[in-house]
């Protein structure tokens, strides 16, 4: 979250999966996910919490300690730069290419149990795409993918001003926010705060009549009708206090919420707090244990 003040990166410290009956369960309560690169620039993670090292599972944050050591250069880094070279060693660090080819042969396994035939497959890019025959004889699409490692990396530049980018693995880099322009970058489980912040979550493009509305309609011109439904939240006179409460309470509003849709419990305790401010740089305002 970026005001005027500076920059908040919250976190929670739980991991979730879903399961094969469609709810979600947890795996851990202990995940470190907020990280400080260098004085004046942080990260979160969101989705992955392991990667596998010579075959054993190790949790991001083991990674983020051979990134830092790996990369010289990396107190004089951007924000750009350390996005960029964040994604490059991730990018080489999660075999995600064999696990999407893993992926496929259990969808062409699937697939063909229930009588379709896979006609061909692309797997050279992401998402892996295929064509599939169904049992009415109709060439269809199918896609598959792989479970996908976020990062928001924030911080300040040589000159003090403010930006923040997203990518993911496998996928793109993209500048999220920029000096000037206030507010909340979400990541990880987001529908719930998407809709308390902006009024609809992304999964309303999927809806068949979004689907009807966009052959007709440029996509843009939508989403700015759905962002007249936001609230006008004050980003750019809040003290650092109040953005420190306000990012507290969607993490909370979220757990409460999935307390109630899934039995998750709900727990103050699983969040994790810094602030990135021009005079100061990266402080901590509650940091994840180390035992180590």
């Amino acid at each position: 979250m970026i005001i005027s003040k500076g920059i908040v990166l919250t976190v929670d410290n739980r991991l979730l999966y879903y399961t094969p009956n469609e709810s979600y369960k947890i795996q851990s309560e202990n995940i470190t996910k907020i990280f400080q690169l260098n004085p004046k620039i942080g990260a979160i993670t969101a989705e992955r919490g392991f990667l596998s090292k010579n075959t054993i599972y190790k949790e991001i944050s083991y990674f983020f300690e051979e990134f830092q050591i790996e990369i010289m250069d990396i107190q004089d880094l951007n924000v750009k730069n350390a996005t960029e070279k964040l994604h490059s060693f991730f990018e080489k660090k999660y075999n995600w290419r064999e696990r999407l080819k893993k992926n496929f042969k259990i969808l062409r396994n699937y697939y063909q149990k229930q009588g379709c035939r896979i006609l061909d497959s692309t797997l050279d890019n992401y998402p892996g795409r295929f064509k599939y025959k169904d049992l009415q004889g109709n060439i269809r699409d199918g896609k598959v993918e792989v479970d996908e490692i976020k990062f928001l990396v924030a911080g300040y530049n040589e000159k003090w001003s403010p930006e923040v980018y997203s990518c993911s693995i496998p996928g793109k880099i993209q500048r999220k926010q920029i000096h000037g322009k206030y507010g909340v970058t979400l990541i990880g489980q987001s529908e719930i705060a998407q809709r308390i912040l902006l009024g609809f979550d992304e999964g309303i493009f999927k809806l068949q009549f979004m689907k009807k509305l966009l052959q007709n309609h440029d996509l843009e011109t939508i989403k700015t009708q759905l962002y007249g439904l936001q609230y006008d939240f004050p980003y750019e006179t809040m003290t650092i206090q109040d953005a420190i409460d306000f990012c507290t309470s969607m993490i909370m509003i979220t757990s409460s919420i999935m307390r109630f849709m899934f039995g998750l419990a709900n727990d103050s305790n699983t969040i994790n707090m810094a602030v990135i401010t021009s005079d100061k740089g990266f402080q901590w305002i509650k940091r994840p244990l180390s035992y180590f």
